[in-house]
């Protein structure tokens, strides 16, 4: 989502396409031959209306971490998001 908003441009926001596709971060609902089919109609898009597409096709249930996850190093979870984490489950 972080990079999707601060996209400043075209390629970048292909690349992000591509990464989600690729990961599998793009929503189960989308099929991405549909969208490729109508690539002419997202190049007409505005820089914004293309962010607000890609943030609705990607599949939000991947971009939370599951809380039994949270000191795994690979997922890089601050210490303050950590603390707060844990306050929400009333752990010190």
């Amino acid at each position: 989502m972080e990079e999707i908003e601060a996209s400043t441009d075209d390629t970048t926001l292909s690349d992000i396409y591509g990464r989600m596709v690729k990961s599998g971060f793009i929503s189960y609902k989308v099929n991405p031959a549909d969208i490729d089919a109508a690539a002419d109609d997202y190049a007409a898009l505005s820089l914004n209306d293309k962010k607000r597409f890609l943030m609705e096709i990607l599949d939000k249930n991947l971009l939370y971490v599951n809380y039994c996850d949270i000191d795994d190093e690979e997922f890089g979870i601050s210490d303050e998001d950590k603390a707060f984490t844990r306050s929400f489950y009333r752990e010190g």
